[in-house]
């Protein structure tokens, strides 16, 4: 990120990622699906840009269409620089909803080894 001056005030201006079909079909996670996998918490926050929260929504859809369990949580208040502070916080809403998705992941994985046995 460079700062330079415009006038007298003082501004940021961030660099523009330049992506084409190739990048994006070969990079996105949208696209590189696995046949199976583990389930998954998408996190995104509520005042993230549209296409963030576009992006995310049909993440989760996708997943959910291929077969994995996904699970979309919508952080409120948040955008791509504040979502995370929360992982400091044992009492953040954020926190409780990634202890309670583990714990499910946990209760599945024991219910299948019991299956199996």
């Amino acid at each position: 990120m460079k700062r330079r001056k415009k006038g007298t005030d003082l501004f940021l201006s961030f660099p523009t990622i330049l992506l084409n079909q190739y990048i994006i079909s070969t990079q996105s996670p949208l696209f590189q699906i696995p046949d199976n996998g583990p389930p998954l918490l998408i996190s995104v926050g509520e005042k993230e840009s549209n296409e963030f929260k576009r992006q995310s929504a049909d993440y989760h859809a996708s997943l959910i269409e291929n077969g994995f369990e996904s699970n979309l949580l919508i952080q409120s208040q948040k955008d791509h620089f504040t979502s995370f502070r929360d992982l400091n916080d044992p009492d953040s809403v954020f926190i409780d909803t990634v202890m309670k998705f583990i714990k499910n992941c946990e209760t599945q994985q024991l219910k299948e080894l019991n299956k199996a046995n």
